[in-house]
């Protein structure tokens, strides 16, 4: 019973330390371009040296290629909220990192928006430790 019990306790805490093996704040901003077009700032703050390799987003139905890249100054200002005009500042905490996310348009078109008006705004893709990763972005604030 004892053994039952200490295996029980172990997968137990190896199941909690999976879950909390990859944690990240996520900032994400959307900036309306004058052709129509919408330009995506996505920042992703994450603890220590281990990270996501993310190879492609989603991002109203069209794929795109990600680049990611370490922020090297921070606070980094990122622009005025559109809502109430306040100038948006961000900065990463102690004993982590602040990544950005670039988006090259490969041309491929993935879902049509209009049959998922739901959609989140950005799907990104990728793996962590081996895993493949999909982490929906659902909130973005609007700059000016």
């Amino acid at each position: 019973m004892k053994y039952i019990l200490a295996l029980i306790f172990i997968a137990l805490s190896t199941l909690s330390y999976s879950q909390n093996a990859y944690r990240q704040k996520v900032y994400a901003f959307f900036q309306k371009q004058e052709n129509g077009d919408s330009k995506h700032f996505i920042y992703i703050e994450m603890p220590g040296d281990s990270i996501p390799i993310w190879d492609s987003a989603i991002i109203g139905g069209h794929k795109y290629v990600v680049h990611f890249s370490l922020v090297e100054t921070m606070p980094l200002r990122i622009g005025e909220r559109k809502s109430d005009k306040k100038m948006v500042v961000i900065k990463s905490a102690p004993d982590t990192k602040m990544y950005t996310c670039d988006f090259d348009e490969t041309g491929e078109i993935v879902a049509n928006s209009e049959k998922q008006p739901a959609a989140p705004p950005v799907i990104l893709k990728g793996k962590f430790k081996g895993r493949k990763l999909t982490y929906k972005i659902l909130t973005e604030i609007e700059l000016e």
